[in-house]
């Protein structure tokens, strides 16, 4: 609940030190560390003349995916955004571990099915996926999306970063293709991107003995609303065509969902619409 919507000012002051002896050390980090998802570069859409379809996705910043990776690959079979789940009716989602799963909307809820004749592995930051049209409705034409992830967990909290391909709606496919489209480099979540505000304040008097060591925290006080849903500043993101969304988790699987956003508290924004208390959002790591 929101009781006041804030911005938080600290103001510190410079402190000259006299010259101390430091013992000098160093130390590691490994390398690969920072959670950026896998950045998808290229989707190709296939299919040969016995039926089977092939998906092959690109990436740009991975040889290998890490234990916590997954590759989805969602298909709207009706090329209608109003059904399925977000307007999607298939899933195949790929595990770095090499599990494939496919799940298929049921009127209701995506449920896993038998991945029946499909096989998917992922080499030299390729993975190619193969499975029958029949599994697919054998349709015709049908839109496609690629989303990547990678998970990290700090103690307890969990955050995951992401890459879509298309970035906005999905790729149309129309048999028997093939489809080929590109997806910009270095796009994926790979650090948190917070603004910054220059704010002056003016003080009618000095304090004794100046600002040395003197810490100041001001309220900036914008608006005020009650019980109002918000999630942390690095929950919400831009597309490339400025609509804001958040990510939600629904199973393993992340899904986007475009919200309309309200007044800043500190680091939390409120969201006046697009989401229900209980849903699970997904953050970037700070």
């Amino acid at each position: 609940m929101m009781r006041k919507i804030v911005g938080c000012v600290l103001v510190l002051a410079l402190v000259t030190f006299a010259g101390v002896g430091l013992a000098a050390s160093s130390y590691s980090d490994g390398a690969g560390d920072n959670n950026a998802a896998p950045d998808i570069t290229s989707v190709t859409v296939s299919e040969s003349p016995e039926g089977v379809l092939t998906v092959v996705v690109g990436l740009g910043n991975y040889q290998a995916l890490s234990g916590t990776s997954l590759l989805d690959l969602w298909f709207d079979l009706d090329n209608n955004q109003q059904t399925g789940d977000e307007g999607d009716e298939a899933l195949v989602e790929y595990s770095a571990n090499g599990i494939l799963d496919l799940y298929r909307w049921n009127g209701r809820d995506m449920v896993r099915r038998p991945a029946t004749g499909m096989a998917a592995a992922f080499a030299a930051g390729t993975l190619t996926f193969t499975g029958p049209k029949t599994a697919f409705d054998n349709a015709t034409s049908f839109g496609v999306l690629v989303v990547a992830q990678r998970r990290q967990k700090i103690f307890d909290d969990e955050f995951t970063a992401a890459d879509w391909a298309p970035d906005i709606g999905r790729s149309p496919y129309v048999a028997p293709g093939p489809l080929s489209f590109s997806d910009p480099a270095g796009d994926m979540d790979a650090a948190s991107k917070l603004t910054t505000f220059p704010i002056v304040i003016a003080l009618k008097s000095q304090p004794p003995g100046g600002w040395v060591n003197v810490p100041a925290q001001a309220d900036i006080v914008l608006g005020a609303n009650i019980d109002a849903i918000a999630v942390p500043e690095r929950c919400v993101r831009t597309d490339p065509s400025g609509r804001t969304y958040v990510t939600l988790r629904t199973g393993a699987s992340l899904r986007r969902r475009y919200v309309e956003v309200g007044a800043i508290q500190k680091d939390r924004i409120q969201i006046r619409s697009g989401l229900e208390k209980g849903q699970v959002v997904m953050c970037r790591a700070q």
